[in-house]
């Protein structure tokens, strides 16, 4: 009786295990969603230092983001651009001395987003604090339209999703050379109306001005469990406890 339940409790823990990897595990979404072709060529926050650095917020309304309340965003990624020969980006390393990521509420829709940076934040958090980041060469693919999406790159801290529209903040002082990412662009694919982007040539700015294009942005998320999970997993748990109990008496 005892190797029984000693295999049935391993058997029980081990099924309890696999579903909380389940609930616990990594999606990703398009931001823009519309955005599943090749867009336009951008240098988005990938530029060199020769520009003297950069400042770009970018806006997505809730309808274009495909989030839920309550999933955390860990992380997010870019796919080089169409235009690109095969063999991969960048051809040699790209490394950034600081990489400064914001992510927040927005106060403003694309619609009223202005280039005063702070006004456009109800609230925000740094996701990644201004540390070096090194883009290895070869590691974005390239020779597809569109092209499949780059490292992912990480938040120190992850972003709890509440609702609502979402602004994305870069700051870096640029690099040797620039990575051109694809973008999303013209009414007919939301900008302005759904998605925007402002921008400033300057790590430090203020202000901006309008790009007229947003880049598409990968985001890496743990997904919110639905209730119906979080139900099933609590009579899983229940029953397979109950089953041991009653083989013990």
């Amino acid at each position: 009786m005892n190797a029984l339940l000693s295999h049935f409790s391993q058997k029980t823990l081990a099924g309890m295990a696999l579903c909380a990897w389940t609930i616990g595990s990594q999606a990703q979404v398009v931001a823009p969603i519309s955005a599943e072709g090749s867009g336009v060529s951008s240098l988005g926050p990938f530029g060199p230092s020769a520009f003297g650095g950069l400042t770009e917020q970018v806006l997505f309304e809730s309808s274009v983001l495909g989030l839920t309340a309550g999933d955390v965003i860990t992380g997010i990624a870019f796919r080089a651009d169409s235009s690109l020969g095969a063999g991969g980006a960048p051809p040699s390393d790209l490394t950034f001395a600081t990489f400064q990521i914001t992510v927040g509420q927005a106060a403003v829709t694309a619609e009223t987003m202005t280039g005063t940076f702070a006004n456009n934040f109800a609230s925000s958090t740094v996701v990644r604090p201004a540390t070096s980041l090194t883009l290895t060469a070869h590691s974005f693919p390239t020779g597809s339209s569109p092209n499949t999406f780059g490292p992912v790159i990480s938040f120190t801290t992850p972003f709890t999703y509440t609702g609502g529209d979402l602004v994305f903040e870069f700051r870096n002082p640029g690099s040797s050379s620039s990575l051109a990412v694809d973008a999303s662009a013209g009414a007919g694919e939301g900008y302005g109306t759904t998605h925007r982007t402002f921008a400033a040539l300057s790590p430090g700015a203020s202000s901006g001005n309008d790009s007229s294009q947003s880049p598409i942005i990968q985001i890496q998320f743990t997904p919110v469990p639905e209730p119906a999970t979080w139900t099933l997993l609590s009579g899983l748990t229940l029953c397979a406890f109950g089953i041991v109990r009653k083989m013990r008496s």
